[in-house]
């Protein structure tokens, strides 16, 4: 570890002072993630169920930096910006910790059946059973009551009549070989654009004329945007909106990544403050360009406020027996007080401090405002996860934290490790060469006039 954090450099490659600091905050944060963890597989011993629905509301809070850095580095390719020569190498480590994202939702694909309601049922035997006991001359009604009360007694979520009659449509889609098959495909596309991704820009760092990686890099932008967008709206189907077998929203995928989007912004823009203030990116970071940053933070603090509220409208509008549950369970027994919570400290609050330009061009308040949304965001995922996993009331279990360090702390460490094996910089990017330019004209013209 010692070359590995031994790097010396000058914004093309970290200072002694901030590896050492790098190589801290990658030691304590893996200690942190083996401990929590350990913490986990502990708590299977005692309650496996509850050990899973944990992981999986910590694994979906996590997974969603890469998936997000991934896709805003696509669209950076894709669209160009200052904002994307700033955030390229930590975009590029958190695309790369797919590397352990993969095999970290193994868990979740061995214990499905503990997890989604569907994964336990036997698709399409609904109708037939009521039909047998039918003919043995048994109401129907009592094979459905005695279904709900074993989902109930195992998730306390479905109201009325067995849950297997209500999505026997979905029959093909709740197939475990075709959800097993879709998730592989998932993070096959997702790893492959993330290698092609960082392999060009590595080969940008390497030839003198770095014209053909980065015509590669813009000519995948559109194609793998489109992929990604689609693959992620489909996984957030598969691993969250399935929870509630019955329920559907075509928006629901969206509205997650957008969630993933702001939790992501959030994140690179406290990291890019910590950089700067070390002076890790030498002079490329300027009001500004934090205040482009806080612009990007501040638009998608809107656009989560703009998805989560058409879907409720879209719901409401419907009045559609089928689609009001999953609204009512997150508007009772306290969860309702959540709702209230993140209107003001995911939305109002957020949006008013980021209106004014000099919260945004001061590092510390961007960091300040950064970090309370990427808390805040886990408060948005536990109130939209929670409730179907069974939670009756907003209280987190213990091993919810256990698995949040536990995931976070593995991540953390992998990000550090990514963002630091390489240069802060894509010193090579033509659009990086052409803005200091810009700068040195501008510096000199200003010392002229």
């Amino acid at each position: 570890m010692t070359s590995f954090f031994g790097k010396s450099g000058d914004g093309s490659g970290n200072g002694d002072p901030l590896a050492s600091r790098l190589e801290q905050i990658f030691r304590i944060a893996g200690i942190v993630g083996i401990v929590g963890l350990l913490l986990c597989i502990v708590g299977a011993f005692f309650d496996v169920q509850q050990v899973l629905r944990s992981y999986l509301i910590a694994y979906i809070f996590w997974f969603g930096l890469p998936f997000a850095c991934l896709s805003l580095l696509l669209l950076n390719h894709l669209a160009g910006g200052t904002w994307g020569l700033i955030l390229r190498r930590p975009l590029e480590a958190g695309a790369s910790t797919f590397l352990l994202m993969t095999p970290l939702f193994l868990p979740l694909a061995f214990g499905i059946n503990q997890i989604y309601p569907w994964a336990g049922a036997e698709h399409g035997t609904s109708h037939s059973s009521a039909d047998d006991h039918a003919a043995e001359g048994e109401h129907p009604d009592a094979h459905s009551d005695s279904q709900h009360a074993a989902v109930s007694e195992e998730h306390g979520e479905y109201e009325e009549h067995g849950h297997t009659s209500h999505f026997n449509h979905k029959e093909i889609w709740f197939q475990r070989p075709f959800y097993f098959a879709r998730s592989a495909g998932y993070f096959a596309i997702w790893g492959g654009l993330a290698f092609l991704l960082v392999r060009w820009s590595n080969e940008q760092d390497r030839v003198s004329n770095p014209s053909i990686p980065t015509r590669r890099m813009a000519l995948l932008g559109a194609p793998g945007l489109i992929l990604a967008f689609l693959t992620g709206t489909f996984a957030m189907f598969d691993w969250g909106m399935s929870l509630d077998p019955d329920w559907y929203s075509t928006i629901y995928g969206a509205m997650l990544i957008v969630g993933m989007g702001l939790q992501t912004f959030a994140l690179l823009n406290i990291v890019t403050t910590l950089l700067a203030d070390r002076g890790a990116l030498g002079d490329i970071v300027q009001p500004k360009r934090l205040r482009d940053l806080g612009n990007l933070m501040l638009a998608f603090v809107m656009l989560w406020a703009y998805t989560s509220y058409s879907q409720f409208l879209i719901v409401w509008s419907g009045d559609l027996s089928e689609e009001i549950p999953w609204y009512l369970q997150r508007s009772q027994h306290g969860w309702q007080y959540v709702v209230g919570f993140l209107a003001i400290f995911h939305f109002f609050l957020p949006f008013f401090v980021l209106l004014f330009r000099s919260n945004k061009e001061k590092a510390t308040r961007l960091r300040a405002i950064a970090s309370f949304i990427f808390v805040i965001h886990l408060v948005d995922l536990y109130w939209l996860l929670g409730p179907s996993l069974g939670y009756q009331s907003p209280v987190p279990h213990l091993l919810d934290l256990a698995a949040i360090l536990g995931l976070g702390g593995l991540w953390l460490a992998s990000f550090v490790y990514f963002l630091n094996s390489r240069p802060l910089l894509a010193n090579h990017d033509p659009g990086l060469v052409e803005l200091r330019h810009h700068d040195a004209a501008h510096a000199s013209h200003s010392e002229g006039a």
